[in-house]
């Protein structure tokens, strides 16, 4: 359609031109007739112009959001650099925690976690809860200091428990022991 429309109106133009050369009553030659239109060259300006109430509210709102945005990214790289380094201090304490040589350290990570056990029990009950509330307090503190002993033991007290449980079931329902 459009090179159509370019069509009629470069026909329209060469009409026009025939037409006034016919009032001239000058004879034109078939070769001397020019195929196309010669293009014009279309020029474009930009009329400079203060902003509109719209264009300038717009414009403050967006540079409000950049510059939110871009102090949001500066706290976030702060945290993530905070978490970091807190997160390769404490891998490296708890590396040297589980080195041999610190027997001393050890000690007092249990010791520290039977305190806080008892501690708890004291806010929650009488002295049953104490005992195990230390108890366990003590035994999370051994599991931090000696975690291949703990998964063994762990393992173990899994199997035997499972087991003395089966016996139990099977004695009280009338069945045999396996």
């Amino acid at each position: 359609l459009i090179h159509f429309y370019k069509r009629e109106g470069s026909m329209s133009a060469l009409f026009k031109r025939l037409v006034v050369k016919a009032e001239d009553k000058d004879l034109v030659r078939p070769s001397d007739l020019p195929l196309y239109d010669e293009p014009s060259t279309v020029k474009y300006e930009l009329i400079a112009r203060e902003p509109g109430p719209l264009e300038q509210n717009i414009r403050s709102a967006r540079e409000t959001v950049n510059m939110v945005a871009h102090q949001a990214k500066e706290v976030g790289d702060q945290i993530n650099h905070v978490y970091e380094t807190g997160k390769a201090h404490s891998q490296g304490a708890y590396n040297q925690l589980l080195d041999e040589d610190n027997l001393l350290a050890r000690i007092g990570v249990i010791a520290g976690m039977g305190t806080f056990g008892l501690v708890v029990g004291l806010v929650r009950g009488r002295m049953l809860k104490r005992v195990v509330y230390t108890g366990l307090g003590a035994g999370v503190g051994t599991a931090i200091c000696y975690p291949e002993d703990s998964k063994v033991l762990t393992d173990n007290i899994y199997t035997e428990s499972r087991k003395k449980a089966m016996i139990a079931y099977n004695f009280i329902n009338g069945g045999t022991e396996q």
